[in-house]
């Protein structure tokens, strides 16, 4: 009989990557997910319920998710300390044209 946890083990590092890029609200789905497969696959191996070749699916896929998760975290935290330290460093009382005194120019608009 195939394991039902075959096919969402499967697929749960493309579901990641997916749900990352679809934003906020598939990356609280796919937490979810991951949960829940976590769970319930903890409790299907204490019932003896994981055949082998499933269980090493699951000990290859949940550290590859794992990294994954890590670096698509450490890439968000680094883009918004990037981007504070832009917000940070825009002169927002700047004329539309270049300053003759400064040389810099002008900030038109932020996204903050």
């Amino acid at each position: 009989m195939a394991s039902p946890f075959h096919p969402q083990l499967a697929c749960a590092e493309e579901k990641f990557i997916s749900s990352f890029l679809q934003g906020p609200e598939a990356v609280q789905a796919f937490y979810l997910f991951w949960s829940g497969l976590q769970a319930n696959f903890s409790k299907a191996v204490q019932e003896e319920r994981v055949d082998k070749d499933t269980l090493e699916l699951a000990l290859q896929v949940a550290p590859r998710v794992e990294i994954i998760v890590k670096q698509f975290l450490e890439i968000h935290k680094e883009a918004k300390s990037l981007a504070l330290s832009l917000r940070d460093n825009l002169d927002l009382g700047a004329p539309l044209s270049p300053s003759r005194k400064s040389g810099r120019l002008p900030v038109i608009s932020t996204f903050f």
